[in-house]
This record gives C-alpha cells, structure tokens and sequence, in this order.
C-alpha cells in the first residue's frame, strides 16, 4: 500500500491526458500552455536552492516539463512537454479597486499589464492590470514597494 500522498501523485499522473490527435493529424495536448517566470533576482540563495528542490522532487513524484535560465529569470515551460499533471487555465482579473464596477476578466488575447509590489510584511506579489491608466490609479497604501512593472502579451488584442 502506497503512503496517501504518493497515492495522490499516482493518481494525479494516471488521471492526465495522453498526447491526441485532432483532426488533419496535428497533435494535440490537451492540458494547455502556460510559462511560469521565477525572478530569481528577488530570491535569496537559499530560496533559489529550494526551488531547485521543488523542481527536482515534482520530478521524483513523475512530474515532467521543460525548464530553463536565463537574464535572472528562470522559465518552467508548462507546455506541450508537461506530463504527469494538467493545467487548469483560469481569467485574470484587474487588481485595480477603483477603475471597475466589480470584478473585470482580462481577455485572454489582452496585454497584461503586471506590477510586483513589496507588501509590508516584506511579500513579493504580482498584480495584473487592463490598461496602464488602471495600474497608475491603483494605490496599496502605506509601506507597499513597486519593484517592476512591465507590460507582457502574446499576442495583440482582438
């Protein structure tokens, strides 16, 4: 009998979609594309060490994707080399409190305006904003750091 949370894992790994074929017999992966990019410029060492673990033990538990490095960034390519999991893609809201009348879903082929902020307690959070006008009007109050604000898209908006 497997420990509870390697039956976890096993059953995650079993549960993730095979490479398909779509009609025209291109390839198909069904779990999605998504590249998440570490700031290793913000990390101690030692949590630069952890996160190399992490990589290494989600390789361990049958969790594959490329990776790499590069201008202090890392990059975990969670594409069509991803196995052993799945992606589950969910809308970006604005974070600005005062430019929307509730909540706002960025469109998915929008420019995302991100800042990551310093909080108070010394957190490294990052915010996605629709318009640059949205990002300068939001205000954290007292203690907050901007450290990088930059303005990323895939693709052009619709």
């Amino acid at each position: 009998m497997l420990d509870p949370a390697l039956q976890e894992l096993k059953d995650i790994v079993d549960a993730t979609p095979e490479l398909m074929e779509c009609e025209g017999g291109e390839p198909w992966w069904p779990n999605g594309w998504a590249c998440l990019k570490i700031d290793l410029r913000l990390m101690t060492e030692e949590q630069k060490g952890k996160l190399w673990q992490a990589q290494s033990l989600l390789r361990e538990a049958g969790i594959y994707f490329d990776s790499g490095a590069g201008s202090g960034v890392m990059d975990w390519e969670l594409d069509w080399s991803l196995s052993g999991a799945r992606i589950e893609v969910r809308p970006l809201h604005c974070m600005c409190r005062e430019g929307h009348d509730g909540i706002y879903n960025l469109p998915p082929a929008a420019t995302v305006y991100w800042t990551s902020f310093k909080s108070p307690r010394g957190n490294v959070l990052a915010f996605p904003y629709c318009s640059e006008q949205c990002r300068a009007s939001d205000q954290h109050g007292e203690g907050w750091e901007v450290i990088v604000q930059d303005a990323q898209s895939e693709q052009e908006p619709a």
